[in-house]
């Protein structure tokens, strides 16, 4: 699916991934460091669209993300925004 249907989206599918904020949007091609996120092989946060999943890795099922996890998420999409639109609660 299209990332431009999202406001916020952390996403990482074991070899490619996105993340988008206001004012910002970046691909990877490796999982960047996530402080307070387990090593994964797979992520997918659209808080907008309630989507909050994950894989951990040796893991064969994903699961929902725990409040925690997407506190540690909402703050790393907050902290890729430009200075003036930080102050926006995302």
């Amino acid at each position: 699916m299209s990332s431009d249907l999202y406001f916020l989206r952390l996403y990482w599918d074991g070899r490619v991934g996105c993340a988008k904020a206001p004012g910002v949007f970046r691909r990877f091609t490796a999982l960047p460091a996530l402080p307070g996120l387990p090593m994964m092989e797979f992520l997918d946060f659209a808080p907008d669209m309630h989507t909050a999943l994950l894989r951990t890795c040796g893991s064969k099922h994903e699961r929902e993300m725990t409040a925690d996890e997407q506190k540690a998420a909402s703050h790393y999409l907050r902290d890729l925004c430009p200075e003036k639109l930080r102050r926006r609660r995302l």
